[in-house]
């Protein structure tokens, strides 16, 4: 191998091993680094909105399906749900780096989130319920009302948003008690607060009440939305409901800036809704059903 002219060929001395111990553990960093950088960087790139949701949704029950075991009483069992309550937190994070949670896609996505976050959680209370028949005491639901305060109104129709956000103030007002709590009245409390977070869950859970909390969930949805260019609030135009090329329904809204008066259209996918609508609770029979006179009794 041939030097450059330039480079100075000096003895060894005591130093030199030290330095260059140095200088490879920072190369070693440095090509970690470029390497996990880089790769993150593809990562994000290759991924869709609905990947990274799917994503954020896979790992929700991946920790669901490793709490479920610990849940053994009421402080375990808030503790699960304070978990899945931080696990929440960063994902929202990590979806609003991307897509604004301001904007409809982010929007839209933090709240597919929140409903399996909250299926997820409905999972960890059910199974504490199932080892705990007993109601808390008095005392325990009064301490947890001091430590949570006053929480906004839950109706069938709230938005899953709402339901993870007191959820949110649930969780951390049963965890922040008083450290001079005895350790019998904590349980009790912490026993109020995962029943209440079940209660919470039970409400949003339901078939019926999801139906109707379509409409409340569109409307929820137009009120946190900000004008990209003005930040200002959008108020609805119009609503109509369209067909797509694949059958399915979707309900479309035409919203207009509060400031700038600029209009954009929201779609919202109608699903079970739109093809029980689309097929007015018909069943589709490939073939008409045959006269009485021609059946076996038993048979059809």
């Amino acid at each position: 191998m041939k030097l450059s002219p330039s480079i100075t060929i000096r003895p060894l001395n005591r130093d030199v091993p030290r330095l260059f111990g140095r200088l490879a553990a920072m190369l070693l960093v440095t090509s970690i680094l470029s390497v996990l950088l880089s790769a993150s960087g593809r990562a994000q790139e290759a991924r869709t909105s609905q990947e990274m949701l799917q994503f954020g949704i896979n790992n929700l029950r991946t920790t669901r399906d490793r709490l479920l075991p610990t849940v053994k009483d009421a402080g375990t069992a808030l503790s699960a749900i304070r978990t899945m309550h931080d696990q929440r937190r960063v994902a929202h994070r990590v979806i609003a780096m991307d897509y604004p949670l301001d904007n409809f896609t982010g929007i839209v996505m933090a709240d597919r989130f929140d409903d399996e976050y909250l299926a997820v959680v409905d999972s960890l209370v059910a199974r504490f319920e199932q080892l705990d028949r007993d109601m808390p005491s008095v005392e325990g639901a009064a301490l947890l009302r001091e430590g949570v305060g006053t929480l906004p109104p839950v109706t069938e129709t709230s938005s899953p948003f709402v339901i993870a956000f007191i959820i949110g103030k649930v969780v951390p007002g049963a965890t922040a008690l008083p450290s001079d709590t005895p350790p019998a009245l904590r349980e009790e409390a912490s026993e109020a607060a995962v029943r209440l977070v079940g209660s919470l869950t039970t409400i949003y859970r339901r078939s019926s009440a999801k139906r109707e909390a379509t409409d409340s969930w569109h409307e929820s949805v137009v009120q946190r939305l900000r004008c990209s260019d003005h930040k200002s609030s959008y108020r609805v135009q119009e609503m109509r409901n369209g067909l797509r090329a694949d059958g399915s329904l979707y309900r479309r809204y035409v919203v207009v800036c509060e400031s700038g008066k600029e209009d954009r259209q929201l779609d919202f996918d109608l699903g079970d809704m739109g093809l029980l609508s689309q097929n007015k609770g018909r069943q589709n029979l490939k073939s008409p059903i045959p006269p009485a006179t021609g059946r076996q009794p038993g048979v059809d």
